[in-house]
């Protein structure tokens, strides 16, 4: 597989992941696998049950063959690299990219990312920012699920204090880390609120070095509740994130989205 380029996706949660899987799954020079994330490079601890027990339930719960098959073999890999690699290889046809977009990547230490770099010869990383305001309120939001009453707001608070959360939102340290491990050139970093359009996706697939598709633009993957956030929870939101605005206005200038801009001017009042 040292001809195919390597398609890794590095989240954040709650940025289109699930649409843009969906978009090169449909594209003919793309294989992605039929369990989107596989949570292989290790950004949790050593040791522990997670990701593998995660894995041993949806098999059990699983009734597609294909799918059965993926899980199991996801589980037989561990950490070993020629197993991750012969995961793909094992489906590929005439598919010239392969690709895992597994949002937790985004915690992905140093290290990691080296040991990356090291084993593939062609690899295309990319991330997707979105106003940091509007993905943490959407993560709290698909992580109560049904519970979107007064109960919303007690996620939040505790959301603002929990580093799950917030190890989500750095967009400093996670720009800081894929800018160390691969250079500036080599990663795709665009905004949310410009990706999803034809000029966007163009751009991404110029990068990926595949064929434009036009892209359904109104289909919605894995969305939250519509529960919208009242102005003095934003502003909390954006007090609580005002060192990730202020580098990326610092890092991209005047080419940071309007939302972005407004929530600048809230974390200074």
């Amino acid at each position: 597989m040292s001809n195919n380029i390597f398609v890794l996706g590095f989240g954040a949660q709650k940025t289109g992941s699930t649409w843009v899987a969906n978009y090169l799954k449909s594209h003919p020079q793309v294989y992605v696998s039929p369990i989107k994330e596989l949570h292989f490079f290790r950004y949790f601890d050593e040791g522990g049950a997670w990701p593998n027990s995660f894995f041993e339930n949806q098999l059990n719960k699983c009734c597609s063959e294909l799918r059965r098959e993926a899980l199991a073999d996801r589980l037989a890999m561990e950490n070993d690299l020629a197993a991750y690699q012969g995961y793909f290889k094992k489906r590929m046809s005439a598919e010239t990219h392969f690709c895992d977009i597994t949002p937790a990547y985004s915690l992905l230490p140093l290290s990691e990312l080296q040991r990356i770099r090291s084993h593939f010869n062609r690899v295309k990383p990319f991330v997707i920012l979105r106003n940091p305001a509007d993905r943490f309120w959407s993560q709290v939001k698909f992580d109560a699920r049904n519970d979107e009453g007064p109960n919303l707001g007690v996620r939040l608070n505790d959301a603002l204090s929990d580093q799950n959360y917030l190890k989500r939102s750095d967009y400093l340290g996670i720009l800081g880390r894929l800018h160390t491990g691969f250079s500036e050139e080599e990663v795709y970093v665009d905004f949310y609120e410009n990706f999803f359009s034809y000029e966007g996706i163009a751009k991404f697939c110029n990068f990926l070095e595949i064929e434009y598709l036009k892209p359904q633009l109104d289909v919605v993957k894995n969305s939250s509740s519509a529960a919208k956030m009242r102005k003095g929870q934003r502003k909390r939101i954006v007090k609580r994130l005002c060192e990730q605005y202020e580098f990326c206005d610092e890092r991209f200038g005047s080419s940071l989205p309007s939302s972005w801009q407004y929530d600048l001017s809230l974390s200074a009042s």
